[in-house]
């Protein structure tokens, strides 16, 4: 199983991520915006509209994203789930919509496919041990 994230993806995060900290405090400084309101701004877009979506796709459909032409994908993937959510829970559930409702929804599915990984990858690494051990008990 590979890697859940690759150098080049590795690389981009951490740069979105400091440049957040850098337009944070620039707009802090500058134009008296707190530091709360950017980072939600700024975090929580990718959040709720890609990388619910990227995880899942990325877990249960690694060589689907090798190519960047099918960044399409999680995003419509995320879209889609927040939209059926937000059905289901207006019209089934009735309970009023809120932003940190739709937050935790995304949270699932993006816990559920982490621990899926989580498990795989020790599986398989159990998997390779024991046929290491049987290749040494042969020899």
């Amino acid at each position: 199983m590979q890697k859940l994230l690759n150098k080049t993806e590795i690389k981009f995060w951490v740069g979105y991520i400091i440049f957040g900290v850098i337009l944070s405090i620039i707009l802090k400084y500058t134009l008296n915006i707190s530091f709360l309101s950017t980072f939600r701004g700024y975090y929580g877009f990718p959040y709720m509209f890609f990388i619910p979506g990227f995880i899942l796709l990325r877990v249960f459909k690694p060589k689907l994203l090798e190519d960047i032409g099918y960044l399409g994908y999680p995003f419509g993937l995320t879209l889609g789930m927040v939209i059926v959510s937000i059905l289901v829970i207006a019209t089934i559930v009735k309970v009023r919509i809120t932003l940190l409702l739709i937050f935790s929804i995304l949270t699932v599915p993006v816990l559920v496919s982490l621990i899926y990984y989580m498990v795989n990858c020790c599986k398989k690494k159990d998997k390779k041990k024991k046929k290491a051990k049987k290749r040494k008990r042969k020899r």
